[in-house]
């Protein structure tokens, strides 16, 4: 099946995402290897109205995102062993590229991406929001990994992007692993 919609067509393809077996592993990989970073530690993300093939879920992650060039490289690592995308993708013995995120021109886009999605035979397998900052729904489309995530953010939490991808500009290599710093310091 040839999909009607193509990603670039819905928003701007920005991340590639992974779900390591070995988080510290990936991290020395993705910055001493190739040079990304800095990585920026979100711990313990609180998600709300998840949903994992239809039913509540509530998982625990931490995520890990660093910039390579523009293209923004995640590292996820669940907690708990809840139900999850993460967790599954681990226990069905896959390693590689996890999801690619594609983010939404427009915060209001996301039904319609979503339906067009839906339309080209993907389904929505998680979903999820960070309440004030985004709106996400992962995608298995027919036959084919990695899944697609939408994301709509918040015009706030974009510039907290464009802070991680402005340090990653000139990084020297130190300090690999940052806490995300107070939004003063990004939302200007």
């Amino acid at each position: 099946m040839v999909p009607a919609v193509k990603l670039a067509d819905i928003g701007r393809v920005v991340q590639i995402a992974f779900v390591p077996r070995d988080f510290d592993a990936a991290l020395n990989y993705w910055t001493k290897v190739i040079g990304a970073g800095p990585f920026y530690h979100l711990e313990h993300i609180v998600l709300d109205n998840t949903r994992y093939h239809g039913a509540p879920a509530n998982v625990d992650l931490s995520a890990a995102l660093g910039y390579w060039g523009d293209i923004q490289i995640e590292l996820v690592k669940q907690h708990d062993d809840s139900p999850s995308i993460y967790r599954d993708w681990l226990t069905s013995g896959r390693e590689g590229v996890q999801h690619i995120g594609v983010v939404l021109d427009d915060y209001d886009q996301f039904d319609s991406a979503h339906a067009k999605l839906r339309q080209d035979g993907g389904d929505p397998i998680m979903e999820t929001e960070i309440v004030n900052a985004t709106r996400a729904a992962y995608f298995q489309m027919p036959g084919e990994d990695p899944l697609i995530e939408i994301l709509a953010l918040q015009p706030h939490f974009l510039k907290l992007w464009d802070h991680m991808r402005s340090t990653s500009v000139n990084w020297d290599g130190s300090d690999p692993l940052r806490s995300v710093p107070a939004e003063e310091v990004w939302a200007i």
